[in-house]
């Protein structure tokens, strides 16, 4: 895309240095901001810096978009130059490096898998992702990437990663809390416990059987939905 309009990035050194090159003006903007402030005169506004700032204090994690193993690594080199609160969107590529992910912690959507592979980013897409990642410890939920593929098909989802070796249990823990912790939202969702908003689905089987349907659906306690 960019090299097609001449404009930077296109390399992937050059959307790693785009990438860095944004979080050091966000620094610098903020010490002008700082010195101004400390000289008693107006300081710069800047929008796009504004919204770096969070992320460089660590109240908003940084979402990085990434599918391949070298471009998840740099990722994950970059938010640690800046000590960032960080997590892998996509993670294709996730089950290739499992234990550098592990050591370094990453927090990993996976998803979507249940696609084709249209682009050389998804060549090694695979159910075995997760279940590799499972078995380094590393932290991760699955996803569909909705709307690319439909939420609808969560199920399916899930159903093909525990076929792939992913317990059941641990499936299920993909989609309720481990992807509300992945939010930073286990406080409010992703359990069924005293306090938190009481998002619940009564299902009529198996969650995981394609054949179980959705009885009654509560959003923070009230129905949703229903078909009883």
């Amino acid at each position: 895309v960019y090299t097609e309009k001449k404009k930077l990035p296109n390399t992937r050194m050059g959307n790693a240095a785009l990438m860095r090159q944004a979080l050091v003006d966000a620094q610098n903007y903020r010490s002008r901001q700082e010195q101004a402030r400390s000289k008693g005169e107006a300081s710069e506004r800047d929008l796009a810096h504004e919204a770096l700032l969070p992320v460089l204090d660590g109240d908003v994690p940084l979402c990085v978009h990434a599918h391949r193993c070298d471009d998840i690594a740099t990722a994950v080199r970059i938010a640690k130059e800046f000590s960032l609160r960080y997590t892998i969107e996509h993670c294709t590529e996730g089950h290739l490096i499992a234990p550098f992910l592990a050591e370094n912690r990453v927090m990993a959507a996976v998803g979507p898998s249940l696609t084709s592979a249209p682009k050389l980013e998804l060549r090694n897409k695979t159910w075995d992702t997760p279940v590799a990642l499972w078995k380094a410890g590393v932290h991760f939920c699955i996803i569909t990437d909705h709307p690319v593929i439909p939420i609808e098909h969560l199920s399916v989802c899930l159903s093909l990663a525990v076929r792939a070796g992913l317990p059941r249990d641990v499936a299920l823990r993909a989609v309720t809390m481990s992807a509300a912790e992945h939010l930073g939202l286990e406080d409010r969702i992703g359990s069924v416990e005293k306090g938190k908003e009481a998002d619940l689905v009564v299902w009529d089987g198996d969650p995981l059987d394609a054949r179980s349907k959705a009885l009654v659906t509560f959003v923070n306690g009230e129905i949703a939905h229903s078909l009883i």
